[in-house]
């Protein structure tokens, strides 16, 4: 084999790995969306009510249910609640996101809680 032919197929592997690593791996701007989206969707369910109750009663599953429905059919979700402070379960799954929402109490009652989302691609 030639010079030539040698840089040839050695210019082919490099730019076929290259495209490979890039195209293989999810960019860390598109999975930090994920983390934001699951702190929105906690935030839009304390302004819209039913999350800080839930929360006083120690209940996962309304908020669960709520969270599954705010956030993409793409994403699976599991809730944890908290009145000190947790570490999240570890998931066996790569790329888990965990969003923390604290809540004080439901207005009347002072009752802090901390409500973990951790979100992952199915």
């Amino acid at each position: 084999m030639g010079t030539h032919a040698m840089e040839a197929l050695l210019g082919v592997i490099i730019i076929f790995s290259s495209i490979s690593f890039l195209f293989s791996h999810q960019t860390p701007e598109d999975f930090s969306g994920i983390g934001k989206l699951a702190y929105d969707c906690i935030s839009y369910l304390d302004e819209s009510g039913g999350l800080r109750e839930a929360a006083m009663n120690s209940d996962i599953a309304p908020i669960s249910r709520k969270m599954a429905g705010c956030l993409p059919a793409s994403l699976e979700s599991h809730v944890m609640l908290c009145s000190a402070s947790c570490t999240p379960p570890v998931e066996k799954k790569a790329n888990v996101v965990n969003a923390r929402y604290i809540l004080y109490g439901n207005g009347v009652a002072f009752n802090p809680s901390e409500v973990i989302v951790s979100v992952w691609r199915k």
